[in-house]
């Protein structure tokens, strides 16, 4: 979906965002083969995540809906590396109550 320019400007722009003074909700978790940042600017998820074990980073701006059927979380994710651990692009995840 993303050229590999606009998804290290995008993974950039998350990453930013995250950092920022806006964020808040900010968690970080450090682990054996990556480290992940989440923080929520508003309405909006964001999560960035370094795997240093494989060649693979990626960055989410999501945003999740309650509906009568349920929670619905519609976002897109850009991956960076060689080894695509996660699946680039669009994505649309519904769950039940």
């Amino acid at each position: 979906m993303f050229s590999n320019r606009m998804s290290q400007q995008f993974y950039a722009l998350v990453r930013r965002l995250i950092a920022s003074r806006l964020a808040r909700d900010y968690a970080a978790y450090h682990g054996s083969a990556e480290d992940s940042y989440v923080a929520r600017l508003g309405p909006l998820h964001l999560e960035v995540n370094d795997c240093f074990v494989l060649d693979h980073a990626d960055a989410t701006m999501s945003l999740q809906l309650r509906t009568p059927w349920g929670r619905v979380t519609a976002g897109v994710m850009a991956c960076l590396g060689a080894e695509q651990v996660r699946r680039p692009g669009l994505f649309v995840d519904r769950f039940s109550f």
